[in-house]
């Protein structure tokens, strides 16, 4: 049946990659009760095999926890999927890119792509999980720019979402928040704004921030609007 499923397969909200687990899964299910019908068809006392069985399995929990704890908790990640390939996630504050994911272990990607980190899948589930383009590839990210207090602080934000604007990654429909501004800090030399907008690529959002500074600081430059940046005056006698 569960084959039959899997090459027939195209329904909406199946998820085709958990049809193997379903087969294991199905396979040992169909074997115990076999076994079990078989044995009892020809008198075999089961209760003895039971307390037997007992006792082995709990040899054998005791000797491999640490094998079941991973084998379950890759069953509890493959079923519940949290995260699947592509997928950019904190764990426990660290950033990874998922790069596969296993019964036994998850293998993922440090940010700058030069190591391949392997996990248990016991201590992927138990780690605080953020998945950051789970269901889409959109971020929001921050841009924060000080502007000098005499500054006209209305053109200053109006220069900072038409630089959002102008960047061909912002998205700019209606699925998100526009971008937008917001006094965030009085400093010393200056009045700090904070510029949020949604793009459309996770893995090259800091990229695409940088940019956006670029925009800003021309904007400003032709604007005549001032970033405020210390001096430093040397008097010669």
């Amino acid at each position: 049946l569960i084959k039959g499923i899997d090459e027939g397969l195209d329904v909406d909200g199946i998820d085709a990659s958990l049809i193997p687990l379903f087969k294991m899964i199905g396979k040992i299910v169909i074997c115990v009760v076999a076994a079990t019908i078989i044995l009892a068809a020809f008198g075999v006392d089961l209760a003895g095999i039971m307390v037997s069985a007992g006792v082995i399995t709990l040899g054998i929990t005791f000797g491999a926890q640490e094998i079941i704890s991973q084998f379950f908790s890759g069953i509890v990640l493959l079923s519940t999927r949290p995260f699947k390939k592509g997928d950019f996630v904190s764990l426990n504050g660290t950033s990874y890119k998922v790069h596969k994911v296993r019964l036994m272990y998850t293998e993922f990607e440090n940010w700058d792509r030069d190591q391949i980190i392997t996990m248990p899948n016991n201590v992927v589930s138990s780690a605080t999980m953020v998945n950051f383009t789970k269901g889409s590839p959109n971020t929001r990210i921050f841009i924060y720019v000080t502007v000098a207090y005499d500054a006209n602080l209305t053109l200053a934000k109006e220069l900072m979402i038409k630089a959002a604007n102008m960047h061909p990654h912002v998205v700019k429909d209606k699925s998100v928040i526009p971008p937008n501004t917001r006094l965030t800090a009085f400093q010393d030399s200056g009045i700090e704004y904070r510029l949020a907008c949604f793009v459309d690529d996770y893995d090259m959002s800091a990229h695409y921030a940088g940019q956006i500074r670029e925009i800003i600081y021309k904007l400003f430059l032709d604007n005549g609007v001032e970033i405020p940046y210390n001096r430093l005056e040397v008097d010669l006698k």
